[in-house]
């Protein structure tokens, strides 16, 4: 009985291995693809389509897209997610908009608030409208509300 409980924990223990080892290589060669650029950003997975919101705040560069990326020096940039709107009813989809910093507070959001303005679109009605979100501080806590 204790050796098949000891040859069971092997075989688990280098399924994992196996697994946990299948990952990092695929992380580790995304970037060393024959055909992606290595200068410019590309994401991990999927395309950029309508990058929107370029923003430089607090000696840190901002993309955003579907997605967001920030990078130091413009060289080397850190995906920080893949879905920038990732949350919402399922009949709505977002198109493509711009994000502008919001230094004096004139939108009443808060000094410095990061402020997206997009269209929705309304799968159910087929109607467009115009949405805004805005996070404080630094995109922790976006709301998002329709215009």
């Amino acid at each position: 009985m204790e050796r098949s409980k000891n040859e069971f924990q092997k075989i688990i223990m280098g399924l994992l291995l196996l697994f946990v080892t299948t990952i990092v290589k695929a992380q580790t060669t995304t970037y060393n693809e024959l055909y992606r650029s290595q200068y410019h950003f590309s994401p991990q997975k999927g395309w950029i389509g309508d990058p929107c919101g370029f923003i430089h705040y607090q000696d840190v560069f901002h993309m955003y897209w579907w997605g967001h990326l920030t990078s130091d020096d413009l060289v080397y940039y850190n995906e920080e997610n893949s879905m920038a709107m990732k949350e919402g009813p399922e009949n709505i989809s977002y198109f493509t908009g711009s994000v502008v910093i919001d230094k004096k507070n004139t939108a009443g959001f808060g000094e410095n608030a990061y402020i997206a303005i997009y269209t929705i679109f309304d799968k159910d009605t087929k109607n467009q409208s115009q949405g805004i979100s805005y996070s404080l501080p630094k995109l922790l806590h976006p709301s998002i509300t329709s215009l």
